[in-house]
């Protein structure tokens, strides 16, 4: 804990990490880190520093964005996990806008699995939820398994983990953003939609005669949950 490197590290790869890092761990507390390479590749390094496991299918271009790991529950026999075996989802995407979904521990691509979302330059981040909760009143889009969303600009995209099946209603563009001074600052806000206000009926300026909408409008923001004009 002197924040030394561990021994062998840090490690060449065959092909150069275009992600940062994440560490997935087994039933056994085994730590496997996990990057993404400019080869279209995931790779899994173990802590003496060795890769010892790669994506079994490259992506159309470099891996890009961050990767995201979605733990799932070992496999028991009578009652006991079975030891020393990594169980998991792993999302990563690429520059051309490919999504992936590789299963742990041989990353390996899940049914359906890649999908096209994005366009060049992508370069998303990812959550994986469990969007109706779970137990015995779950009310799941995609059964027991998490569902992966996906982040990039003003979108969000849905997909169920088993087949790939996109989330209805989800994808959809979430606004266009205008700059402005609010408050002394000057910030990016998203434009979430047209609204009407009885106060600014007609929008003029103050000792004018005709609208200008070129140098003057109403636009209204959330302050403390409230629409503030």
């Amino acid at each position: 804990a002197n924040g030394a490197p561990f021994a062998n590290f840090p490690v060449t790869l065959p092909s150069p990490a275009t992600t940062p890092p994440i560490v997935a761990h087994d039933v056994n507390n085994t730590a496997l880190i996990l990057v993404g390479c400019e080869d279209g590749r995931v790779r899994g390094i173990d802590v003496l520093g060795q890769v010892v496991v790669t994506s079994t299918t490259a992506l159309s271009g470099p891996v890009s964005g961050r990767l995201a790991y979605a733990e799932l529950p070992p496999v028991s026999i009578a009652g006991v996990p079975t030891p020393g075996a990594f169980r998991g989802l792993l999302a990563a995407a690429d520059t051309n806008g490919q999504v992936t979904l590789l299963t742990m521990p041989t990353l390996t691509p899940a049914t359906g699995w890649p999908r096209t979302v994005g366009i060049a330059g992508f370069a998303p981040d990812f959550v994986f939820m469990h969007t109706g909760g779970q137990g015995n009143n779950a009310d799941a889009d995609c059964g027991a398994l998490p569902s992966l969303f996906v982040h990039q600009h003003d979108r969000v995209w849905g997909f169920c983990t088993s087949d790939a099946s996109p989330l209805e209603g989800w994808g959809t563009p979430l606004g266009d953003t205008l700059a402005a001074v609010v408050n002394g600052t000057w910030r990016r806000l998203r434009v979430a939609g047209v609204g009407l206000s009885p106060e600014f009926i007609y929008e003029i300026r103050p000792g004018d005669i005709f609208p200008d909408a070129r140098r003057y409008g109403i636009g209204m923001i959330y302050q403390d949950f409230k629409l503030v004009p």
